[in-house]
């Protein structure tokens, strides 16, 4: 179906960076100058994102933003304590650190399902 508004569309696919699945993080759809309809947005889960019909998704060139996050597991230390103040039971810092990319990039979506993987490359020295 063609026309303003029209038939809502999907989105799904992959989500890798530098060969290697994203396994937490989310994807935004932002519809681009002369596309209808809102913006919508899903979770990355396992590598996989799905942005459903229900979500109004039209037919046209979308801006997609993706937010990778990879897990740096605890750092295993004790948290510093200021001197004179003793920390409870001493326990290691059991937190998980992570770090979070963000990538854009552009895409066409046409009417129907459509099928998109996205593979990444870092930035940075420590990526």
């Amino acid at each position: 179906m063609g026309g303003c508004g029209g038939e809502a569309s999907s989105l799904s696919g992959e989500i890798s960076v530098d060969g290697q699945l994203v396994q937490h993080g989310s994807v935004r759809l932002d519809p681009m100058v002369g596309t209808p309809g809102p913006s919508a947005a899903a979770p990355i889960r396992a590598g996989r994102y799905e942005l459903a019909r229900r979500q109004g998704i039209r037919a046209g060139r979308h801006s997609v933003l993706i937010l990778a996050v990879r897990e740096r597991g605890g750092t295993g230390q004790r948290p510093s304590v200021p001197p004179g103040n003793s920390h409870p039971k001493g326990k290691p810092d059991a937190t998980v650190q992570a770090d979070v990319a963000q990538y854009s990039a552009t895409v066409e979506v046409a009417p129907g399902e459509n099928a998109k993987d996205f593979e990444l490359k870092s930035r940075g020295p420590d990526s």
